[in-house]
């Protein structure tokens, strides 16, 4: 059983640098969360954009209700979607890279159509810190950490446009 031998020591090549290169991942990932700690920006954001950004995903399938009868032309899918956001860890809470498993159903043909898409995507659990994730649903997420920053930043922004629009409805006296 040469082949067999062969196809197994190509396995553990394999496997020693997927292994290697995951570590690397888990590290960069560490890195980046404390630097997002630090920043002390406080804002939540999950890439949930209509399935473009759905990590690990399930092949569609026809959406099914509680008696598994097909309901009109839905599709679903399931998988993951990354953000950041506090999530629980031993009782407390802590700001994370994270993931949360959700399910997305849709109508295929109306999913073009911004004015009737009938696109919908349902929380299945709670986040997960992204480094407790599955390692694919890590892998596919390492090609989403800079759209995940870059739209933190966003978000933080309009935040603090909001507030001075606020801040210009009080007059010099403190009132409104």
């Amino acid at each position: 059983m040469v082949p067999m031998k062969d196809a197994l020591a190509a396995l553990d090549v394999s496997s020693k640098k997927l292994n290697e290169k995951t570590d690397s991942l888990n590290k960069l990932i560490e890195q980046l969360e404390k630097r997002l700690q630090a920043s002390q920006v406080g804002v939540s954001v999950w890439l949930d954009s209509h399935g473009s950004q759905m990590l690990d995903a399930s092949p569609e399938s026809q959406h099914l209700d509680p008696n598994n009868e097909p309901v009109g032309d839905l599709v679903e899918s399931t998988g993951w979607v990354l953000g950041f956001a506090k999530v629980a860890e031993a009782g407390t809470y802590e700001w994370r890279i994270a993931v949360h498993p959700v399910r997305q159903i849709w109508t295929p043909h109306l999913v073009n159509d911004w004015q009737t898409s009938d696109f919908r995507t349902l929380s299945e659990g709670e986040p997960r810190p992204l480094l407790k994730a599955p390692r694919a649903v890590r892998v596919e997420a390492a090609g989403l950490l800079e759209t995940l920053v870059k739209q933190i930043a966003e978000r933080a922004a309009s935040f603090a446009e909001d507030i001075e629009k606020a801040e210009g409805l009080v007059v010099d006296d403190g009132t409104i």
